[in-house]
């Protein structure tokens, strides 16, 4: 694997713990400082932080540093959640995510905004500053930015510190790993103080033969030093103990953050969140190709049914004809669920989107999901991804109240909208709901009338669905001004054409008061998806 293919993998992985980071952020402010939640918050930064020090990113490794030392102060109680302070992680969030995508041009990425934002919030922690001097640091320690916090908790927790050095071929890639993967199994061993990477180690472009790229980690564990090696896999040489007696002179003279509050309890409440299993990335292109393939197979079984005409004398011929026929509708079913995505994959894209939408309205909105683990194709979650944005936004600008107008109808100040999805006779069936004011049929026929889509008898004959049907009609809405939420030329019309072309319907129910649903129901394979050959019974000998 070269340097080029492990850097990729770390911009997939690095991208999953950005997902996660993010959706723990909006968790963060609407769910509350939950020990679980802040644990993983730190995790999520730390682990990206750690990876990028193995490709020597400074300005993610520095962006990161920054965030996961606030992390920090409100993993250990030090420092209270705010929404003030969610909206300042989450901008350092997208300015990581920025550089994470294209590592080749992360110094160019501008995030001294947020980085000093974050830094004013260290500054604001009261802290006992002390004038004696510290100690010289050992050059083998030169490299690494010590963290008071981190070396002061495994200090009090009897642990020794380590600095390992790690080649990225023969101790990472030679074990079939990536650095994150390495990092995260070392995480849960110990404490990642931090890495430094060598750029000098893998020599120059007149050397003819370049050295392995070496990384070093400072490392805090229970472990002694022989069980360390072992774990890791590498020489003793390659294992160097820091002196515990520098590392107390040197946290004496360290300033101490004062605790505002009592250190929260090490919970580990479950993550009820959808998480997708462990597993292989695979470029859609492979998966294509091996569908097409186990289409083509399919069909070479059927033609070798169609030769011995279903039966056939000869028993061998007839049990090896059986035994091709189960492994190829086994083959089919197993690539069939390969091509599908579990639908949680595109709930997961809206809780940023919400949040956003939220703080431009001026509403309290929570997203619920249900259903994430329903698998679904992809060209479905592709087609369904712009439909379910846009009915989002009408929910959050239409259909929810302002938190005055819910609390003087005696609802509570903050609407929900949930996302559901569940298997319906063979289709998928998602439903956008909220818990806000409900239709108007009065106002939406009015409307309907004025724009000439239908007569004032025709209104006046129509059943309730029916009115509330007249939502799809093109060009109309019940909008009184245009905004940057909604009115974008995206009207409901588009929503019921874009459903249509995935071979879908989509309808509406509402109750004045109660809110508002939109159903989508869909087939599980969208038109113009290849069909997988049908299976057919075994040969009979």
């Amino acid at each position: 694997m070269d340097h080029s293919e492990m850097l990729g993998r770390f911009v997939v992985e690095a991208g999953d713990h950005l997902a996660s980071l993010e959706a723990d952020l909006i968790d963060l402010r609407t769910g509350g400082p939950d020990p679980a939640r802040l644990h993983r918050l730190f995790r999520a930064v730390h682990s990206v932080k750690g990876t990028a020090g193995f490709f020597g990113l400074t300005a993610v490794i520095g962006l990161a540093h920054v965030m996961e030392s606030v992390l920090a102060l409100l993993r250990d109680g030090k420092m209270e959640s705010s929404p003030a302070l969610v909206h300042d992680l989450l901008a350092a969030t997208d300015k990581l995510r920025l550089m994470v995508a294209d590592p080749g041009q992360s110094e160019t990425v501008s995030s001294g905004a947020e980085r000093a934002v974050l830094q004013g919030l260290l500054r604001h922690e009261p802290a006992v500053t002390v004038a004696r001097p510290a100690p010289d640091v050992p050059a083998n320690l030169n490299a690494f930015k010590l963290d008071a916090e981190l070396i002061r908790n495994a200090l009090g927790q009897g642990h020794h510190l380590y600095i390992v050095q790690l080649h990225l071929q023969a101790d990472i890639e030679a074990a079939g790993q990536t650095p994150l993967h390495y990092l995260r199994e070392a995480a849960e061993l110990g404490t990642l103080i931090d890495t430094a990477l060598d750029l000098g180690s893998v020599g120059g472009l007149d050397d003819t033969a370049p050295a392995d790229l070496v990384c070093s980690i400072l490392f805090a564990t229970a472990m002694e030093s022989d069980l360390v090696v072992g774990t890791f896999g590498i020489p003793a040489g390659q294992l160097t103990p820091v002196e515990t007696a520098f590392l107390e002179d040197w946290l004496v003279c360290q300033p101490t953050l004062e605790h505002k509050q009592p250190v929260l309890e090490q919970v580990s409440a479950p993550d009820t969140r959808f998480k997708p299993e462990e597993m292989v990335r695979v470029p859609v292109s492979l998966i294509e190709t091996l569908s097409s393939l186990v289409g083509d197979l399919a069909r070479g079984r059927d033609e070798l049914v169609r030769l011995t005409d279903g039966t056939t004398a000869d028993a061998a011929l007839g049990a090896a004809i059986g035994q091709l026929d189960a492994i190829t509708t086994g083959l089919q079913t197993t690539v069939a669920h390969v091509r599908c995505q579990p639908v949680g994959t595109l709930f997961g894209r809206y809780p940023r989107v919400v949040y956003e939408l939220g703080q431009k309205l001026g509403k309290e909105i929570r997203l619920e999901t249900v259903g994430d683990e329903i698998e679904v194709t992809r060209p479905l979650i592709e087609g369904l991804a712009d439909p379910l944005a846009h009915l989002i936004r009408n929910s959050a600008d239409h259909g929810l109240e302002s938190p005055a107008e819910r609390q003087k109808q005696g609802k509570l100040a903050g609407g929900t909208i949930q996302l559901r999805a569940s298997l319906d006779a063979g289709f998928v069936r998602i439903e956008i709901r909220d818990d806000g004011r409900g239709m108007d049929l009065g106002r939406i026929a009015g409307k309907a009338v004025e724009k000439g889509l239908i007569s004032p008898a025709e209104a006046a004959a129509m059943t309730p669905a029916e009115i509330r049907r007249l939502i799809f009609a093109p060009g109309f809405s019940t909008a009184t001004e245009i905004t940057d939420i909604s009115g974008r030329g995206y009207g409901m019309d588009v929503v019921k054409t874009n459903v249509g072309r995935l071979g879908g319907e989509v309808d509406v129910e509402s109750e004045p008061g109660r809110g508002t649903t939109i159903i989508i129901r869909l087939p599980a394979q969208p038109p113009g998806a290849k069909p997988e050959a049908p299976g057919h019974p075994a040969v009979a000998a």
